[in-house]
C-alpha cells in the first residue's frame, strides 16, 4: 500500500501508528515537504531519509526517533524535543532549532550549516564531524557534547556553555566565543585562528599545543588550565589571570596559583622554595637561566595575587 503526502500527514496528525504505516514510513522515503506537523507526536518514529524541506515541526516530541539523513533543511523546529534523537548525516542548513532540546542526540557529519540554534541544549550531543559554518549557537548549552573535528567556522557561540565538551581538532576559525564557557573543554589542536575569545573561561581546560597567536584573550579565565606546548605569541592577555613570557629557549606561563617553564609544572610556591639541587635536576642548563630570570618569574607571580 502506497500513501499520498496528505494522506500521510493526515494519519500522522490523528496520531495513527499502526504497524502497516509504521513499516511505511521505515521503508520509504517519504515526502513531507512543506508539511505543516505542528501538534503531532513522533515519539520514536521512523523518518530515516525522509524530505522534511520547509517543514513546520515546531515544539514537536520527536525523542528517540530515527532520524538519520533527513533532509529538514530551511525547515522550523523551535522548541522542539529531539532527546536521544539519531540525526547522523542529516541535512539541518539553514533550519530553525531555537530552544530545541537536543540532549544526547547523534548529529555526527550533520550539516548544520547557518542553521539557527540559539539556546538549544546540546547537553551530550555527538557533533563529531558535524558542519556548523556560520550556525547561530548564542547561548546554547553544550556541555559534554563531542565536537571532535567538527567545522564551527564564522559560528556565534557569543555566551555558549561548553563545559567538559572535546574540542579536538575542532576548527574554530573566525568564530566568535565571547564570554563563551570553555572549563574543562579538551581543545588539543583546535583551530582557533581569528577566533575572538574575549573574556572566555578556560578553567581547568586542557590546551595542549593549542595556538593563540594575536589572539583576543582579554578578561580570559586561565585558572588550573594545563598549557603544555601552548603558543601566546602577541596574543593579548590584558585583564585575565595568566602571564606569559618567552625567556630565551623557554615558554613561562605564570598562573595564580601555579607556573609551567617548559615541561616543568609546580605551583608558585615550590618555585619559590627549590633549591639550586633541584633546579639543576630539572636540565642541565636550567640553573643558570634560573637564576638570570627568576626574579622576572617571582614579580609575575606576586602580579598575579590576589
Amino acid at each position: 500500500m502506497t500513501y499520498t503526502k496528505d494522506e500521510l500527514i493526515t494519519l500522522l496528525k490523528e496520531g495513527n501508528r499502526s504497524k502497516e504505516l509504521n513499516k511505511y514510513l521505515k521503508n520509504n522515503r517519504i515526502d513531507l515537504t512543506g508539511a505543516d506537523l505542528i501538534g503531532v507526536n513522533l515519539e520514536g518514529v521512523d523518518l530515516k531519509n525522509a524530505d522534511l524541506t520547509y517543514a513546520n515541526l515546531a515544539g514537536l516530541n520527536l525523542i528517540s526517533a530515527n532520524l538519520r539523513y533527513i533532509d529538514l533543511t530551511n525547515a522550523n523546529l523551535t522548541g522542539a524535543c529531539l532527546l536521544n534523537a539519531d540525526l547522523t548525516g542529516a541535512d539541518l542548513k539553514n533550519a530553525d532549532l531555537t530552544e530545541v532540546n537536543l540532549t544526547g542526540a547523534n548529529l555526527t557529519r550533520a550539516n548544520l550549516r547557518m542553521t539557527n540554534l540559539a539556546s538549544a541544549d546540546l547537553t551530550g550531543a555527538c557533533l563529531k564531524r558535524a558542519d556548523l559554518t556560520g550556525a547561530n549557537l548564542i547561548n546554547a548549552n553544550l556541555t559534554s557534547a563531542d565536537l571532535k573535528d567538527a567545522d564551527l567556522y564564522y559560528a556565534d557561540l557569543i555566551g555558549a556553555k561548553l563545559i567538559g565538551a572535546n574540542l579536538t581538532d575542532i576548527n574554530l576559525r573566525y568564530a566568535n566565543l565571547r564570554g563563551a564557557d570553555l572549563s574543562r573543554v579538551n581543545l588539543i589542536h583546535a583551530d582557533l585562528t581569528k577566533a575572538n575569545l574575549f573574556g572566555v573561561n578556560l578553567t581547568n581546560a586542557k590546551l595542549w599545543l593549542t595556538n593563540f597567536d594575536d589572539l583576543d584573550l582579554r578578561l580570559a579565565d586561565f585558572t588550573g588550565a594545563d598549557l603544555f606546548g601552548v603558543d601566546l605569541t602577541n596574543a593579548n592577555l590584558t585583564g585575565s589571570n595568566l602571564i606569559f613570557m618567552l625567556l630565551d629557549s623557554w615558554s613561562v606561563y605564570v598562573q595564580p596559583s601555579h607556573t609551567r617553564i617548559g615541561c616543568e609544572y609546580h605551583t608558585n610556591e615550590e618555585w619559590r622554595s627549590f633549591t639550586d639541587e633541584e633546579i639543576h635536576v630539572m636540565d642541565s642548563h636550567a640553573l643558570d637561566w634560573w637564576n638570570k630570570y627568576k626574579l622576572i618569574i617571582f614579580t609575575a607571580m606576586d602580579a598575579l595575587k590576589g
